[in-house]
């Protein structure tokens, strides 16, 4: 095996990963054999060892199940050494419909979409595709990284495919259109391109869609290197208006710009993240939202307005709002999301803490309490014979008390519950 490498260390490693998921004799020879005719190397050609590199690479993602490889041509999209989190790629591969729903078990609630997605992400890094970056306390991986010359392969692959479309934004005060010949690597697939990540660099320039028909895009990501580079209002709004089939707006890095008032009209969005941007008034047409899968809005912006629509949008799985809310946001109400398991910054100030109690799947709840009596009242419901049976993750933040909560009364009502914090600091550990 290092011969046919070379003794080249990431070959080595990645078909290592290879022979790792292979639990049979006769599964070894097969890949042997393989190896054997993938590798062709030239004594004395410095291209030929890293074309072994790559043939290496290219055979290990050969080799992955059918169910990995668009999650793996996925992680392309992200720029060069970009620290990927798992909560991130979990979130665009359900949004992205890359985890089908008969691998999981939702109906007896033995494993979630997103626990599948997990399972196929620690797949990947198995094999050595991606690099573990971060672990939590408990082992599971918070972030990772991909190789440089792994994300070659990746976007050699997707390029392939026609999987999806980077498009760079760098330093300029010219004007520009977006699907431009300059501004993309294959024009003559601009028809068929439904995924495009935008790369910001310093850009300060003014970029427009332009006045020709856009193509059918479904999903788009941004992303910037430097804090100050923004994305001009005038292109997100263009975004919200040509993009009419869009399922998945990311743009998670990207600040300098406000939600446009028309973006209630995107009825088939699946994932919105928008949590650098300023979320001024929403409007009630984000009651549209009935596929919406997954909400990332701003938490350290004061939200001047969010409708009383979230309650509609049944479907949804993961909802991070805003920390504080405006004078004209009165009610906000979340009663029966079945689907729903994470739930950061949940206001029991303008929100009946009995709607928790209809959210069957919540597995992890941030919730802002104004002072004592909220608290009495949260506290309220945790009576038998009532049980949050999949919450493992509670967060408690009270703006002003001095009553203490009773931990063996919650832990009595949260059988999987591991950890519990007030005001950020953890209170209970499961061990």
């Amino acid at each position: 095996m290092v011969t046919h490498c070379r003794g080249l260390p990431l070959a080595i490693i990645v078909l290592g990963g290879v022979l790792a998921t292979k639990r049979f004799i006769d599964e070894w020879e097969t890949v042997h054999k393989t190896i054997k005719s993938h590798l062709k190397t030239i004594n004395g050609d410095q291209r030929s060892t890293e074309l072994g590199v790559m043939e290496a690479l290219a055979l290990s993602y050969d080799d992955l199940p059918y169910q990995l490889k668009p999650c793996f041509l996925h992680l392309g999209q992200f720029p060069e050494d970009f620290e990927m989190p798992t909560r991130r790629l979990i979130n665009l591969w359900v949004a992205e419909a890359m985890i089908p729903s008969e691998s999981s078990n939702e109906r007896e609630n033995e494993e979630t979409l997103e626990d599948v997605a997990y399972r196929y992400l620690t797949m990947l890094a198995e094999r050595y595709l991606v690099q573990v970056e971060k672990r939590s306390s408990t082992g599971r991986i918070k972030s990772c990284r991909m190789h440089d010359l792994i994300r070659e392969l990746c976007l050699t692959k997707a390029g392939q495919n026609d999987f999806f479309q980077i498009i760079e934004l760098r330093d300029s005060n010219r004007k520009m259109e977006l699907f431009s010949s300059p501004m993309i690597n294959r024009p003559n697939s601009i028809g068929r391109i439904r995924r495009i990540s935008i790369y910001f660099k310093n850009f300060s320039g003014f970029i427009s869609l332009g006045t020709e028909e856009c193509p059918p895009v479904r999903s788009a990501l941004g992303f910037s290197n430097n804090i100050q580079s923004a994305i001009g209002q005038e292109l997100i709004e263009s975004i919200v208006s040509r993009f009419k089939f869009l399922r998945v707006l990311d743009l998670e890095d990207i600040r300098g710009f406000a939600i446009p008032k028309g973006i209630g009209n995107l009825i088939h969005l699946r994932l919105l993240t928008v949590n650098s941007a300023w979320t001024g008034v929403l409007s009630s047409s984000i009651g549209n939202w009935r596929f919406l899968l997954a909400l990332y809005i701003d938490p350290n912006y004061s939200a001047e307005l969010i409708p009383d629509v979230i309650w509609k949008m049944k479907r949804l799985r993961h909802l991070y709002l805003p920390m504080e809310y405006g004078k004209r946001t009165r009610k906000l109400r979340f009663a029966n999301l079945n689907d729903l398991q994470t739930l950061k910054n949940f206001p029991a100030e303008i929100a009946d803490v009995k709607d928790l109690t209809t959210l069957p799947n919540l597995r992890k709840l941030v919730i802002q309490i104004p002072d004592d009596s909220r608290l009495d009242e949260f506290m309220a419901i945790f009576q038998p014979p009532f049980t949050f049976n999949y919450l493992r993750s509670l967060s408690v933040d009270i703006r002003r008390n001095a009553t203490n909560i009773d931990v063996v009364k919650i832990r009595s009502c949260c059988p999987r519950l591991e950890k519990l914090k007030r005001n950020g600091t953890q209170i209970y550990k499961k061990h």
